[in-house]
Order: C-alpha cells, then structure tokens, then sequence
C-alpha cells in the first residue's frame, strides 16, 4: 500500500516539471489529472467482480503490474499523446489494489476488518508522505522526472515479487448450504451499504479538496511562499498517518460510529480552524487536526461494509468495488466543484465546502447504519 500511496501523489507532486519540460498547456495538465483518476474509476469497479471470482491476490499482483508497466511506459513517453495513456494507465494501480486488498482483508479478518483495514490502509499516508520529500530531494540534485518515474518502477518490481510469495487461500465464493446469497443489486439496496458508497464520495471529495486546495489557499490567504505552503499537504498526510495508527488500535473497542461520525464532525472543525485562525502559523493546526480526523475513515467505511451482516462472502469483492468506485467520483467531482466555488465566489467560501461535505458525511453514514439497525431488529 505504500505503493499506492507514492503512486497518488507522485504526478501531482511532478506536475510542474513534466508541463515545463513538455510545453503542455494548462488544460493538457488538467487532462493528466483526470486521466489518473479515470483509470481509478474504471479499475475499481471491474476488481472487486473479477476478486471474487478470479481471486484478491490475483487482481492485486495485476494491479501492481500493471503500475510496472505504466511507469515504464511514463518514464519513455516522448510526448503527451504518449503521456496521456500512460498516466491513465498508472491510475489502475490504487483501483486494483484499494479494492482487491479491502476485499480480501474483509474476508480474512472478518469480526476485525476495521483494525486490520486500518492498520495496513496506514502505508498508503507513509507513502504519500515520503515520496513529497524525496522527489524534492532529487529535483535539487537534478535527477529528470522520467528518471524519478522509472526508480519507482523498480519500487513497484521489487513489491510485486514480494506480494507473489504470499500465500492467500482463495476458499470459495459459495453459499452456505441451504442458504440463498441476496444479489449484488439488492446488497445496493440496503441502507449500510448504499451509505457506505455515499459516505466515501463524500469522504474522497473532502480529502481530494483539501490535497488539491491548501497549497493554494495557504499561498494566497496568508501569503506563504509556495515551497512552505505545499507542505500543508504533507501535514494533512502526517495527521491520516498518525489517526490510522490510534484508529487501528481502538476501533474494535469503541466500534465503526465513532470514528466516522466524530471524525467528520472533527475534520470540518478543523478546516474551520484553518479558516478562522489568524496568522501564519496557527492554521496549520487546523490542517493537522483534518488529517487525524480523516484518518481512519477510509478504511472504517469499507470495514462497515465487510461485516457478514451487510455483505456476504461471496459478493465482497463486489461491494467493495463499487464503494471504492464512489470514492473515485468523489476524488474528481469535488476538487472540480471547490474550484468553481473559488473562482466564481470566493476562495473562503469553496474551502469552506469541504466543511459541508464532512458533516453531510456523518450525517450520511449515521442514517444509514441507523437504518440497517432497525431493519435488522425488525427481522
């Protein structure tokens, strides 16, 4: 996972680069953007059907080779009919691996799938983080971003030789005898899992805002230099790093609600905070508090939909993709709509919509688990 986390962030972090380098203009950059988190989409959708009938380990092994590829293919790409491919390529990487590796953690652990989620979910932030700084590093010693491409390639080799050694039982999709599976359509249907999917839209367009958006805002709204202010990214990344951590080791104790509903309420505090606090300095503690807020949403979202209550077996990998599917809109029409926010109204005002979408988030989530209660009792 610490894979897919430098995977995330390595274009963005590159961006500037590879559009001088290339003469792109601003819309090309856009494209390379969108074209990432389409092959998210589109990955994540078809993993969780192919995972439960081809089986997890075998769709993440294609996901992580299908990134070799892809980074390969970026690092050689002569121009930006090449690149465009590529990237969209690199974007199946997360898909593959968010939701294979969530469905087979469900089905391995299940009765503490919101531990172990959240507990390996935590390399996805490690990756993110480190791969800001060492980028930085190797553009100050003037290592070409194709190079930097083709390095983590050899990351992706070396992790899918690992990930071939392990060894997952793949026992089966089956029923238990006598006992007919509902359909996948009809699993939608219900109230947890139709909330899940809504609840991580609404969660991935938050944490996309507030990737895409705080540099900026931090840069125009308290007039940091652009080096100091992209570092509120990888503050937010420490603050899901460290609420991964504290989530995985308390969420079996205090249950999935708390960690979703408080840390919405927590993490629109906190964009508040940064919105409120005067100053240069005091906002970063709005951003930091975001991140642990945030942190164990994520993971807990797909842990809620893996209970045996909510989603069979059999139809795991399925669920899971189409939650992950979600999380992929959410990361591309959210950001998009802060954007129009800003630049039509007021740049206050689009940051502040991130606020909206962490509480409708615990609110969203909070319905819906209150409803799968009820309609559980009543049978």
């Amino acid at each position: 996972m610490a894979l897919v986390g430098a995977v995330t962030v390595l274009t963005g972090s590159l961006l500037p680069v590879i559009v001088n380098d290339l003469t792109l203009r601003p819309a090309q950059a856009g494209l390379l953007v969108s074209a990432s988190a389409i092959g998210y989409i589109l990955a994540a959708t078809l993993a969780g059907a192919l995972g439960d009938s081809w089986g997890y380990h075998r769709v993440w092994l294609a996901g992580i080779a299908t990134g070799f590829l892809a980074l390969i293919g970026v690092s050689l790409a002569p121009s930006f009919g090449w690149l465009l491919p590529a990237i969209a390529a690199l974007g199946l990487v997360g898909g593959f691996c968010d939701a294979s590796l969530g469905a087979l953690l469900g089905r391995m652990f299940q009765g503490r799938s919101g531990s172990a989620l959240n507990q390996v979910f935590l390399f996805v932030g490690v990756g993110a983080t480190i791969t800001p700084f060492a980028i930085g590093l190797a553009l100050q010693q003037g290592v070409p971003w194709r190079w930097q491409y083709a390095a983590v390639a050899v990351l992706a080799l070396i992790t899918g030789l690992l990930v071939s050694t392990v060894r997952v039982e793949h026992s089966g999709n089956a029923s238990p005898r006598g006992q007919r599976s509902p359909s996948v359509r009809k699993l939608l249907a219900s109230p947890v899992i139709l909330a899940s999917v809504l609840t991580m839209l609404l969660y991935t367009g938050a944490e996309g805002s507030i990737f895409s958006w705080v540099a900026y805002y931090l840069t125009v709204a308290r007039d940091l230099a652009a080096a100091i202010a992209s570092m509120g990214v990888a503050v937010f990344w420490v603050g899901i790093v460290a609420g991964r951590i504290v989530c995985g080791r308390l969420i079996e104790r205090i249950g999935y609600r708390p960690i979703i509903v408080g840390g919405g309420m927590a993490g629109a505090l906190g964009i508040a905070l940064l919105l409120l606090l005067p100053g240069q300095l005091l906002p970063w503690a709005g951003i930091l508090l975001a991140g642990l807020a945030f942190g164990g949403i994520y993971p807990t979202i797909l842990a809620t939909a893996m209970q045996p209550q909510a989603t069979p077996r059999e139809h795991a990998g399925a669920v899971t993709g189409i939650i992950c599917t979600g999380g992929g809109i959410g990361k591309i029409a959210m950001p998009w709509l802060v954007g129009e926010t800003i630049e039509g109204v007021s740049l206050p005002l689009g940051i502040g919509l991130v606020i909206g979408m962490s509480l409708l988030m615990a609110i969203v989530y909070l319905r819906g688990t209150q409803s799968h209660k009820a309609q559980s009792a009543a049978r």
